[in-house]
């Protein structure tokens, strides 16, 4: 075989190979943790409290200290519509009290 068409069969066989066995990468809780975190945190250093401080004990709190423990997000629609925009505009008082919108209630879900 001349070693232009192994170059090709190598290369067509390189194109088909993959690590990916064709099951979905679902991360939408980890990416919805990592988005409610965040939001937390600005919330706090909205009212005057820091920033990272307030992300750290956000990440504890919610997601035991990794958004890759969140399994899923009970109602992502709510979460990403109601409970993040009420997040960037709560009463200070609300956030230093940890006392947020309902909507935020048990959004992030881990398992057992």
């Amino acid at each position: 075989m001349p070693a232009r068409a192994v170059s090709a069969l190598a290369l067509a066989a390189a194109a088909c190979s993959s690590w990916d066995t064709g099951t979905p990468s679902d991360r939408a809780g980890e990416r919805a943790c990592l988005d409610t975190v965040e939001a937390l945190a600005r919330a706090s250093a909205r009212c005057g409290l820091e920033y990272e401080r307030s992300y750290d004990r956000a990440l504890a709190a919610v997601a035991a200290g990794d958004c890759k423990n969140v399994a899923s997000v009970r109602d992502e629609s709510q979460l990403r519509s109601v409970c993040l925009p009420a997040l960037a505009r709560e009463d200070c008082k609300k956030v230093e009290a940890n006392e947020h919108d309902p909507s935020c209630s048990k959004q992030l879900q881990r398992p057992l």
